[in-house]
């Protein structure tokens, strides 16, 4: 070994020595002050995921110990499986990674997609800013205005595929009858909304209430859309007389088969951060998470662009999402046939 060489492999020792990194051995504060954490969202840009992402990003960093800044950077792709698989198997788990994925994502692994590479219940689940009430939109001069509309003629809806606006339409055809022709191709509901003005497709099933609040304010104030249809464990006091899926299954028997494909909406918009995080910076960001959620500056902006906020702890996430992985292989088989897309 020459001299030169000496050094150099000695400070790969330490490093590779057990606690030897000061990331190691520092306490949450330490490893966060000055320090960029970066938020990665698994959305376009102006899409409802991003909305909530962004605002989040300007409030959490000053409950973290340390107060990080924290940068957010889209990472869209496949309803943001791309982001899902990045944070399991390639982001750092040190606790400088956390994103935003679609509640969604949460099934696909379960119901047997393989190109979602990852287990839900190992991430390290920070919470949700609210719980979810997806709807079905009709852009106005279709005619259509409630569920039996569509449960008796055609109606065009179009599909960000590997989303909720692709198995929400599946799941209310096999369940409920209706008559939903999926139209694909598009890139976010932004695109979907341009593609209802242009009279490409009458309308979408499988977004959230509060995306349409937030990001469709006009076509909903203006009338330019109808809310037709809800998707929710129980009906939402904010749409009276919309029609709840519950009340139009055809079929009792297929309620657990319901409860199982909607059991992601207690977590309507989902944070995580990779597997395997030190157990105090885990915990570190589970709590900053929740008491981002009661900072009065937070709801105000919140508030100020319509987005609703009713939190859901990271523990309770981590429950549920356990809850559905480990559901029994009878009835994942029944789901994943029931959103199926045809060949």
């Amino acid at each position: 070994m020459s001299r030169r060489a000496t050094p150099i492999l000695l400070a790969l020792l330490a490093y590779a020595l057990p606690g030897s990194l000061p990331a190691q051995g520092a306490t949450v504060e330490e490893f966060y002050k000055g320090s960029r954490l970066t938020l990665f969202i698994g959305s376009e840009v102006g899409a409802g995921y991003d909305l909530y992402a962004r605002v989040l990003a300007r409030h959490l960093g000053k409950h973290i110990p340390g107060n990080p800044n924290i940068v957010p950077e889209n990472m869209p792709g496949a309803g943001s499986i791309t982001l899902a698989n990045f944070m399991y198997a390639k982001a750092p788990r040190d606790g400088s990674a956390i994103g935003g994925i679609q509640n969604g994502d949460v099934m696909e692994p379960i119901l047997g997609n393989k190109n979602a590479r990852y287990k839900p219940a190992e991430f390290t689940w920070l919470g949700s800013v609210n719980q979810q009430t997806n709807v079905c939109l009709a852009w106005a001069t279709s005619g259509v205005t409630k569920a039996e509309d569509v449960q008796k003629k055609e109606f065009l809806t179009g599909v960000v595929s590997s989303t909720s606006i692709e198995t929400i339409p599946l799941m209310l055809n096999a369940l409920a009858g209706t008559k939903l022709k999926l139209i694909k191709g598009y890139s976010s509901t932004g695109a979907i909304l341009q593609a209802m003005e242009r009279g490409e497709v009458e309308g979408m099933c499988g977004i959230g209430i509060d995306s349409v609040q937030s990001s469709m304010t006009d076509a909903l104030v203006n009338h330019k859309i109808n809310v037709f249809l809800q998707v929710a464990s129980e009906p939402n006091p904010d749409l009276p007389g919309v029609s709840f899926i519950y009340d139009i299954l055809k079929n009792p028997a297929d309620k657990p088969v319901l409860d199982f494909l909607i059991g992601r909406l207690l977590f309507g918009r989902p944070f995580m951060a990779p597997p395997g995080l030190p157990p105090d910076r885990a915990k570190a960001l589970q709590d900053a998470f929740l008491d981002t959620m009661h900072d009065p500056d937070y709801l105000a902006e919140c508030q100020k662009i319509h987005m609703p906020v009713q939190p859901v702890p990271g523990p309770r996430v981590q429950e549920v999402v356990a809850k559905l992985e480990g559901a029994s292989p009878e009835l994942i088989a029944r789901a994943a046939k029931v959103i199926a897309s045809p060949k």
